[in-house]
C-alpha cells in the first residue's frame, strides 16, 4: 500500500482547490487488476464550503497532501506592509462564525447613515439562539437599515444564506434598491414576470423559489394558492431533517398579515393563513411594523404566535399572567420613538430628530360646499338612522362612510361616487350575504387604488334606495357644478404653493407632498394645479397599482437634488404611501383630507418625518371653519399629536367611533381618545433603549479588525496594482476614482470613473448622490477581498497566477526594539457536523530571536510593537538572514504552533459544550412551558364553543391548530437536542495554519 495515501481529516489540494479528506476506500473501478483508491473530499473554499466530491486518486493529475503545520514559503522578495496588511484584513473581514462573539461588522459593511440606536435590534437578534424579532419602532426610525444590518451580520457569520423578504408589492423595488445600494446584497424580486423568465431559462418544471438564494416577494403574490404550493414544495428540498431549507424570513409592514379583529374575537385573513403556513419553515424570523397592535389583544397574541410559536400561542390571555407575558414580549420586541421623553437621543442627550409642526389651515366652505355637506348629512340620517347599531346595517354604514369621506376629499371624488350610488335606485336590493362579502373585501388593506375603488363602486351601487331620491338629485346637481372647478381647499393650497415654493414668481428648491385617500382626488388636484398654470413637469403622481418601474422613476425624480430635477409637487394616495422615503429634499406636507384613523395620519406624516430628515417638518391640513364635522376632526388631530408617544396603545376601536360620529350615529368629543387608551397594551409595549452601551462594541470591532476607510482604500489599491492596473487615484479630499479594473472583473466595469462619479471609502453617510460609497461589502471591494483570499493556500511564487509572498518586514523606530521579532498570522477554521463554520478567525502568535534562537512572546506585545512599525525598502536586504534563522528554528516554531493549536481547540471545545448546554436548556424549557400553556388555552377555548356565533369557525380552527402544535412540540423534545448537537459538534480536526509571516526589525539593523 502507498505510504503517501491521504488520511481522513488531512488537508489536500486537488483540481486547484482545497479540500479536507472525508473518507478513503479501495475498489476495482479501473480496468486491470490494480485496485483503485476512492477519496471523498469536502471543500473548504469560500464559494462551496461543505460540498463533497469523490475522486479516483490514481486518475488525479495534481493531487497533493499538504503539510499539517507548514510555514509559508519565503521567496526572494517581500510584500510591502500595505499589501501584506491588505491580505490579513481580507481574511479578518470575511471570517464566518456561528458562535459569534462581541464583534459587529454590519455597520461598516454598508453605505448607511448609522446611529447607535439602530444597533439595538442587531445586538438583540444576535443574542437569540433562534431569531424571532419584532421591530416595532416609530414610523421613520429606520427599520429598513436595522433589518439590513441584521441580514448582513447573519450572512457575515455564516448563519443565513437563503432569505425571503415579504412586503407590500409597492415596496419590492425599494427593498431591492436598499439592499443592493446600501448593503451590497443582491435580492431577486419574484413576481409573475420573473417566474416567466425563470421558466424560459431553466425549463417549465423549475421551482422558482429554488432559483436564487435571496428573494423579495409580495404578501399577495405568495398567498396565491399555486405560488404558495410551489414555495412549500421548495421547503421539502433538504439534505437533512435537521436543516431548514430557508434561513431567514423578513416581513415588512407585518401588521397587514395580522388577524382582523371582530366584535368578540378575530378572523384570520388570507395573509394571516399564508404566514402561518410558511412561517415554520424558517430558522429565523423578523417582523417589521410601526403599528404592531390593532386593538384586539387576541389578534395581537395570534400575531406574536406567527412570529415566535415557542413564546406565544394564539388564544392565550395576556392578562392571566401579565408579568410573564411582558417578560416574553420584551425578549423579542424592540420599540423606540422619534420624539418625546422616551425619544431617541444622541450621546449628549440631544434629540436626534428635528421638530415638526402640525398646522391647521382655516378655510371657509363656499355656499355650494356647505350645502353639499348639509344635504349629505340629512341623506345619511334618513338612510341609516341615529339609533342604528345593527350589525346587518354595517354595509350601508360603510357605503355612507365612503360618500362622506369623498365629499370631504374633493368635489370630483364625491361626484363620481354619488353618480354610481344613484345608478340602481329602482333595482332590487342585493342580498345581505353579497353585501357582507363585498364589505369583507373592503376590510382588507389595499395597495391598489384602482381595485379598491372598483369594490367601493360595487358597494355604493348595491346600497342605493328610492327613499333618498330628492337628496341625491340635489347632491348630484351641486356636485356637477363643483367637480371641474377649484374648491376652497384647492384655492388655499395654490396660494400656499405660490407663497412657499416660489420666490418672485420663480421656483425655489422647496418641495411639498400632498396626500389624499382617493385617486379621483389626486387626478382632480393635478388638473387644478395645471389649470392654475403650474407646469406639468413640476407635478408628479404616485398611486397604488401603478407599474413598479414607473413608480420608482417618480420617486427618484422627487428625491433627486432640486437643481437636477424640476419636480416640486408630489400628489400621492394612501395606498402608495406605505414605507416610502421622501425626506431627502422635502420638509412640507399637505393633507387634502384628515384620515379618520389616527394611525393612518401618522403613517402619512412619517414619509417626510423620518430618519435622514435634516430640517424641521411642517404639515398642513384643511379645516372648514363653518362645518362642525371638520372642526371635530381638527380636535382629533390635535389630541393625537399630544399623545403621539402612546399612539400605538390607542385601541383602534377609536377609528370605528370616529366613523360613527362622522355619520352622526354617536356623539363624541376628544376625550374619547383618552378613554380608549389600552393600559394593558401601554404597559406591554413599554419603550426601552439600550443604545448607550453599543458604542463600545463598534469601537472594539473597528480596533480588532482594523476596519477603517484607509484600510479599505489600501486593500482595493493593492489588489488593482497586483493585477497590473493603475491604483486608486485621489481627486479631492476623501474622494477618489478607479480608472481601470482587471479584465477578469469585467462585470464590475460600471463602477469605474467612466461614469464621472468619484468614490469614497468613508464610513460616514454620503449625502452627495454623485459619490459612490465603496464599503467592504460593495461588489468592487468584495472582488478585491476574494482576490486576496484566493491566495491563502498558494504554494509559492512558481505559479503564474501567484501574486503574493505573504511575507513582509517592518521596521520599528529606534529605541523600541533590540532584537528581531516574527509574527505568525494563524488562520483557524472549525466546522460542525452540518459543514457550517463554527469559528473562523485570524490570530497572531510569535516570538523574538535571541542569539539565533526563537523564544515565544506575548501576542499583545507583538501587536503593540507592530502598530508602531513602518516600511523601509532597505529592510528587504535582511531577508536572506531572516529566512535562514527562521529555517533553523522551524521545529521550535512549529512546536509553538502546536501548543497554540491545542489551547485553541480546548477553548473551542469548552465554548461548544457551554453553547450546547445553554441552548438545549433554553429551547427545551420554552417547549415544555408552551406545551403546558397550549393545554390551558385549548381548555379555555373549548368553554366558548357554541357561544361565539360569528366567530365559531375561527374558534374551532384555533383549537385545531393548537392541538396540532401541541403534537409537533412534543416531537421537538426529541429532535431539538439532536439539532443542537449537530450545530455545535466539531467535525474532524480544526484547521490551524500559518498563512502569513511578518518580521519586525529594529531600525538600527537597517543600513
Amino acid at each position: 500500500m502507498n505510504e503517501n495515501l491521504p488520511e481522513a481529516g488531512r488537508l489536500v489540494r486537488a483540481r486547484e482547490r482545497l479540500w479536507i479528506v472525508d473518507d478513503v476506500s479501495h475498489q476495482d473501478v479501473l480496468s486491470g487488476n490494480n485496485p483503485s483508491t476512492l477519496v471523498t473530499l469536502e471543500s473548504i473554499e469560500d464559494s462551496d464550503l461543505g460540498n463533497k466530491t469523490t475522486v479516483v486518486l490514481e486518475r488525479e493529475v495534481d493531487f497533493q497532501v499538504l503539510p499539517e503545520s507548514a510555514l509559508p514559503s519565503i521567496g526572494n522578495s517581500l510584500d510591502t506592509p500595505v499589501v501584506f496588511d491588505s491580505f490579513v484584513n481580507a481574511l479578518r473581514w470575511t471570517n464566518k462564525s456561528i458562535l459569534g462573539g462581541d464583534l459587529i461588522r454590519a455597520p461598516f459593511y454598508g453605505a448607511i447613515q448609522q446611529q447607535s440606536f439602530q444597533l439595538e435590534p442587531v445586538v438583540k437578534a444576535l443574542s437569540m439562539p433562534r431569531i424571532n424579532l419584532l421591530i416595532a419602532d416609530d414610523v421613520g426610525l429606520g427599520k429598513t437599515i436595522e433589518t439590513g444590518m441584521i441580514i448582513q451580520e447573519l450572512i457575515l457569520r455564516g448563519k443565513a444564506r437563503r432569505i425571503l423578504l415579504v412586503c407590500p408589492a409597492s415596496l419590492q423595488l425599494q427593498w431591492q434598491w436598499e439592499m443592493e445600494h446600501k448593503f451590497g446584497l443582491d435580492f431577486k424580486i419574484l413576481d409573475s414576470n420573473q417566474i416567466t423568465k425563470f421558466k424560459r431559462e431553466y425549463g417549465i418544471n423549475v421551482n422558482p423559489w429554488l432559483a436564487c438564494p435571496r428573494i423579495i416577494t409580495s404578501m399577495d403574490f405568495i398567498k396565491m394558492e399555486g405560488r404558495k404550493a410551489d414555495f412549500l414544495r421548495s421547503c421539502e428540498v433538504t439534505t437533512s431533517k435537521y436543516i431548514r431549507t430557508w434561513d431567514l424570513l423578513v416581513v415588512d409592514e407585518a401588521h397587514n398579515a395580522m388577524p382582523q379583529p371582530t366584535k368578540q374575537y378575530y378572523r384570520d385573513s388570507d395573509r394571516t393563513k399564508m404566514l402561518n403556513e410558511i412561517g415554520h419553515h424558517f430558522e429565523h424570523k423578523i417582523f417589521l411594523t410601526a403599528t404592531p397592535h390593532n386593538g384586539r389583544k387576541e389578534s395581537f397574541v395570534a400575531f406574536l404566535d406567527m412570529l415566535d410559536p415557542l413564546n406565544f400561542n394564539r388564544g392565550e390571555d395576556p392578562q392571566v399572567n401579565k408579568d410573564s407575558f411582558k417578560k416574553r414580549l420584551d425578549r423579542i420586541m424592540v420599540r423606540r420613538l422619534k420624539r418625546g421623553p422616551n425619544g431617541v437621543k444622541d450621546a449628549l442627550g440631544k434629540p436626534l430628530f428635528p421638530e415638526r409642526k402640525i398646522i391647521p389651515m382655516d378655510i371657509t366652505a363656499s355656499p355650494d360646499e356647505e350645502a353639499s355637506l348639509k344635504l349629505l348629512n340629512e341623506y345619511i340620517a334618513q338612510r341609516v338612522g341615529y339609533s342604528s347599531n345593527n350589525g346587518k346595517n354595517r354595509p350601508l354604514e360603510f357605503a355612507m362612510t365612503i360618500l362622506k369621506k369623498r365629499l370631504l376629499s374633493s368635489p370630483r371624488a364625491f361626484y363620481n361616487s354619488i353618480v354610481v350610488h344613484t345608478e340602481n335606485l329602482s333595482a332590487k336590493e342585493d342580498s345581505e350575504k353579497y353585501l357582507q362579502l363585498v364589505l369583507r373585501r373592503l376590510d382588507d388593506d389595499w395597495d391598489n387604488d384602482l381595485e379598491r375603488e372598483q369594490v367601493e363602486r360595487e358597494l355604493l351601487s348595491s346600497t342605493s334606495a328610492d327613499g333618498g331620491k330628492n337628496y341625491l338629485s340635489d347632491l348630484i346637481t351641486l356636485a356637477s357644478r363643483l367637480k371641474d372647478n377649484p374648491d376652497s381647499k384647492v384655492k388655499a393650497l395654490i396660494s400656499w404653493i405660490d407663497n412657499n415654493l416660489k420666490e418672485n414668481g420663480r421656483w425655489n428648491r422647496e418641495r411639498v407632498v400632498i396626500f389624499t385617500e382617493f385617486k379621483d382626488t389626486m387626478d382632480y388636484l393635478t388638473d387644478q394645479l395645471k389649470a392654475h398654470g403650474i407646469e406639468e413637469d413640476r407635478i408628479l403622481q404616485l398611486y397604488g397599482g401603478m407599474e413598479m418601474g414607473h413608480r420608482e422613476t417618480i420617486k427618484a425624480m422627487f428625491e433627486a437634488d432640486p437643481d437636477e430635477s424640476t419636480a416640486r409637487i408630489l400628489v400621492a394616495t394612501d395606498a402608495a404611501s406605505e414605507g416610502i422615503n421622501l425626506q431627502q429634499h422635502c420638509r412640507y406636507m399637505f393633507h387634502m383630507e384628515i384620515p379618520w384613523n389616527p394611525i393612518r395620519l401618522e403613517q402619512r406624516n412619517g414619509r417626510i418625518d423620518r430618519h435622514g430628515q435634516s430640517r424641521d417638518v411642517t404639515i398642513y391640513h384643511p379645516v372648514y371653519s363653518n362645518d362642525a364635522d371638520s372642526r371635530f376632526l381638527q380636535v382629533i388631530v390635535q389630541k393625537v399629536e399630544q399623545i403621539r408617544e402612546d399612539l400605538s396603545t390607542v385601541n383602534p376601536v377609536i377609528a370605528e367611533k370616529i366613523q360613527r360620529r362622522m355619520l352622526h350615529l354617536e356623539t363624541l368629543d376628544e376625550s374619547i381618545i383618552e378613554s380608549y387608551k389600552d393600559d394593558l397594551t401601554r404597559d406591554l409595549m413599554e419603550i426601552k433603549s439600550e443604545a448607550a452601551a453599543l458604542g463600545e462594541k463598534i469601537a472594539l470591532t473597528r480596533e480588532k479588525l482594523n476596519l477603517n476607510p484607509e484600510a479599505v482604500k489600501n486593500l482595493l489599491d493593492s489588489a488593482l496594482k497586483l493585477n497590473n492596473c493603475p491604483g486608486v487615484r485621489q481627486v479631492a479630499a476623501g474622494r477618489y476614482v478607479v480608472d481601470k479594473l482587471p479584465t477578469s472583473w469585467k462585470e464590475l466595469q460600471k463602477y469605474t470613473s467612466r461614469d464621472g462619479r468619484p468614490v469614497t471609502f468613508s464610513f460616514e453617510a454620503v449625502k452627495d448622490s454623485k459619490t459612490r460609497h465603496l464599503h467592504p461589502n460593495h461588489p468592487v471591494i468584495k472582488k478585491a477581498i476574494t482576490f486576496f483570499r484566493s491566495n491563502i493556500w498558494s504554494r509559492g511564487l512558481d505559479l503564474p497566477n501567484q501574486k503574493l509572498n505573504k511575507v513582509t518586514c517592518k521596521v520599528v523606530p529606534v529605541g523600541l526594539l533590540t532584537e528581531p521579532l516574527v509574527l505568525l498570522y494563524v488562520r483557524a477554521l472549525a466546522v460542525n457536523n452540518l459543514s457550517q463554520p463554527l469559528v473562523e478567525e485570524v490570530d497572531v502568535i510569535g516570538g523574538r530571536f535571541t542569539q539565533g534562537k526563537y523564544l515565544p512572546s506575548d501576542s499583545e506585545y507583538l501587536l503593540s510593537i507592530s502598530s508602531k512599525a513602518f516600511y523601509k525598502e532597505r529592510a528587504a536586504g535582511l531577508l536572506p538572514e531572516l529566512s535562514r534563522v527562521l529555517k533553523v528554528n522551524e521545529q521550535t516554531i512549529l512546536k509553538h504552533l502546536d501548543e497554540f493549536k491545542g489551547k485553541w481547540k480546548a477553548t473551542l471545545q469548552k465554548q461548544l459544550k457551554e453553547a450546547i448546554s445553554d441552548e438545549k436548556k433554553t429551547l427545551l424549557d420554552m417547549i415544555k412551558e408552551r406545551t403546558k400553556e397550549i393545554e390551558k388555552t385549548i381548555a379555555r377555548l373549548n368553554k366558548y364553543q357554541g357561544m361565539m356565533f360569528e366567530d365559531q369557525f375561527q374558534l374551532s380552527e384555533d383549537i385545531r391548530l393548537l392541538t396540532n402544535r401541541q403534537s409537533y412540540l412534543k416531537s421537538q423534545l426529541e429532535e431539538i437536542p439532536q439539532k443542537i448537537d449537530d450545530k455545535y459538534t466539531l467535525k474532524g480536526t480544526p484547521l490551524v495554519n500559518v498563512v502569513a509571516l511578518c518580521f519586525l526589525v529594529p531600525e538600527e539593523m537597517v543600513v
